[in-house]
């Protein structure tokens, strides 16, 4: 959070280059009270089929994000 106390957003894009996946995520951190509500969004895109169907029958479409949140609540001392 910036020292305003405003909401604060971040974007991360893949670009260049060869990819099997690409797109952007977005982290929107916004002040409530003594804490702050993050929110991510996802715009994502897996463009070799067999990653697809690995991303969605194995590995889970949410099992990154899930870990990221996890391991952001344990750093702050909060149950995942």
């Amino acid at each position: 959070m910036n020292t305003s106390g405003q909401p604060s957003r971040i974007v991360s894009r893949i670009i260049g280059g060869v990819t099997a996946f690409g797109g952007s995520w977005t982290y929107d951190l916004t002040p409530q009270g003594n804490a702050a509500e993050l929110r991510i969004t996802e715009d994502g895109e897996v463009y070799n089929p067999i990653f697809r169907a690995v991303s969605r029958f194995i590995i889970g479409h949410n099992a990154t994000v899930d870990r990221y949140l996890a391991d952001l609540a344990r750093r702050v001392g909060q149950a995942p």
